[in-house]
């Protein structure tokens, strides 16, 4: 102590001032320790939003392995970008690059997480389905749909959160948008049936006889098609707009026309219709059940048909059946204006596979799913039948425009109405010589 003082006082004699070093610099290493305590918070932020990936434990064993190397992996790097972020100011381009990384490396594990689950849930649809696949999916597809779903996982991997499956046959990898699609049996023999009832629903509005031979044939063809594995499940499945399906009511009423339905949906009869042997005493009868449903698709357009051509005959025709209509080169007979016209005045009119009924008040068609044609519309549909002549500008067509009353828009026209004859157009002269 005495040395020290000695020290401090021969450095006073000589006229220059004593530094404390370490009072100079205690604030120097408050600032530094600070700092180091600002970029540990960040680096515990950084690490504490990282998401925690997968639950390993729900996953194949098969998966595992690759799921953890891609977690380990990246919570590695993850780390290593936090540590370069905690360290640096968001002013500076090391930080944006950092921050970039860990948002890629948490948004790989979202997806991961998502990835996973939906790939769970499509193996044990897939393993449900394995028997039960249509003719949609080729022979190369369906062997690797099995590896993917129902094999050991060799050739597994995970990039960027998304998994990948080796395709053997062309030693590609591909994820899970890239995945063939496939159909099921009992779907394609629901589509079938709705294509044969479309089918005889459009000849039965041509006016065409019912041949069940005819509809018979196809339903033969359809059968064959799906499999009696298919044409089971069809029975159980149902179709839309009809109530139940054939097992759950024609058929529990031939077998157990007493038991509750709580207990025939859980009774050994109906467990046992799900086997060929089982079913097959009824396929017949679901036969006869689907030539009825696509029947009522012909009894539909039939009665379309009969609405349309049994309407009082009018007594004076506008237009001569035998004449032509309209402009040289465009001309349309007039047997087809009168079909055209008897069509609007019916008041239903079928477009492709639907129906339209008018509203006299506005002149708009309206279908059964609320689509809607106004009066415009429909004239110019009918348009195309018409060739050169010009179906607005005829007396006889243009009420049937857009959407109001022809009188009700044009007043004159009801004195017009007066003097004019079937057959003549605007200002009395002959339909269609004002056109030509």
């Amino acid at each position: 102590m005495a040395a020290n003082q000695a020290l401090i006082q021969a450095s006073r004699g000589t006229g220059e001032q004593f530094i404390d070093y370490g009072a100079v610099l205690q604030p120097v290493v408050k600032g530094m320790m600070r700092d180091l305590e600002i970029a540990d918070n960040k680096m515990a932020s950084f690490v504490n939003s990282l998401p925690p990936g997968a639950n390993i434990e729900k996953l194949p064993q098969g998966m595992r392995p690759e799921v953890e190397r891609y977690l380990r992996d990246s919570k590695n790097e993850y780390a290593e970008a936090a540590k370069v972020a905690s360290k640096l100011s968001p002013s500076d381009a090391g930080y944006r690059e950092a921050v970039d990384k860990m948002n890629s490396i948490k948004t790989g594990f979202m997806n991961l997480n998502k990835n996973l689950e939906a790939h769970l849930a499509n193996r044990v649809e897939f393993i449900q389905d394995k028997d039960d696949l249509s003719t949609s999916l080729r022979g190369n597809d369906n062997v690797f749909l099995t590896s993917v779903y129902a094999g050991d996982y060799d050739g597994f991997k995970v990039t960027g959160g998304e998994l990948e499956f080796l395709d053997k046959s062309t030693n590609k990898y591909r994820r899970n948008s890239e995945f063939p699609q496939y159909s099921l049996t009992d779907v394609v023999g629901a589509d079938g049936v709705a294509k044969i009832f479309d089918t005889e629903r459009n000849l039965g509005n041509k006016g065409l006889g019912w041949n069940p031979k005819r509809s018979g044939r196809e339903v033969n063809r359809l059968f064959k098609k799906v499999g009696s594995q298919g044409v089971i499940d069809m029975a159980f499945d149902g179709f839309d707009e009809y109530d139940g399906n054939y097992i759950d009511t024609v058929v529990k009423e031939q077998l157990a026309p007493k038991m509750s339905m709580q207990d025939w949906l859980v009774s050994d009869q109906r467990d046992n219709l799900k086997t060929k042997e089982g079913f097959s005493p009824y396929k017949a009868g679901f036969q006869n059940f689907i030539s009825d449903v696509v029947k009522d698709g012909y009894n539909e357009g039939k009665a379309v048909y009969d609405k349309r051509i049994n309407k009082p005959e009018k007594v004076d025709s506008p237009f001569n059946r035998s004449q032509r209509y309209g402009p040289a080169g465009e001309t349309v007979m007039g047997s087809v204006l009168e079909n055209l016209l008897s069509m609007l005045q019916s008041g239903e009119i079928q477009v492709g596979d639907k129906a339209y009924n008018v509203n006299t008040d506005t002149n708009e068609w309206k279908a059964a799913d609320g689509e809607v044609i106004s009066g415009d519309e429909m004239l110019d549909l009918m348009q195309q039948e018409a060739g050169g002549y010009d179906l607005k500008q005829d007396i006889y067509f243009r009420k049937f425009k857009g959407t109001s009353d022809w009188e009700q828009a044009e007043p004159e026209n009801k004195e017009k109405k007066q003097v004019e004859k079937p057959g003549f157009g605007v200002r009395g002269l002959p339909i269609g010589s004002i056109f030509k």
